[in-house]
């Protein structure tokens, strides 16, 4: 189908709905604790600017690779493992995540993003395809 602009409200809606998927702590690779290309893109572009700003596109502030990396022992697919000694489960996972995008994202709609996971914001999880109007 093609591509129109957002109704009104879609981007404050998706703003809302993907508010869990932020403020997580960040994910500590090779020595390096972050800030990474999403915390910064989400600390830079969200969330006090104007739906105008993104030139039709609504964007999707999520914290893909914290997200993915975070406690394991959820519903997303991956195995199940008791939080490391000191850890904690946290309230969302990816699982979660996906399926708000599933009941959230419209079709005829033009969604961007910032994701540093080699497989895309899928992670190799979840069909990729599923949401080819996300750039």
């Amino acid at each position: 189908s093609a591509l129109r602009p957002p109704p009104a409200g879609h981007f404050v809606a998706v703003l809302r709905a993907t508010a869990p998927f932020r403020n997580l702590p960040m994910m500590a690779y090779r020595g390096h604790s972050g800030p990474w290309l999403e915390n910064n893109w989400i600390a830079h572009f969200c969330c006090e600017r104007h739906a105008e700003t993104f030139g039709g596109f609504v964007p999707l502030f999520v914290q893909w690779m914290d997200l993915f990396v975070g406690p394991v022992g959820s519903t997303d697919g991956r195995p199940s493992a008791p939080p490391k000694k000191g850890g904690e489960r946290w309230s969302v996972d990816y699982g979660m995540m996906w399926r708000t995008l599933r009941g959230l994202l419209r079709p005829d709609v033009a969604y961007v993003t910032v994701s540093a996971h080699d497989f895309g914001i899928a992670a190799g999880l979840f069909p990729e395809a599923e949401f080819p109007n996300v750039l």
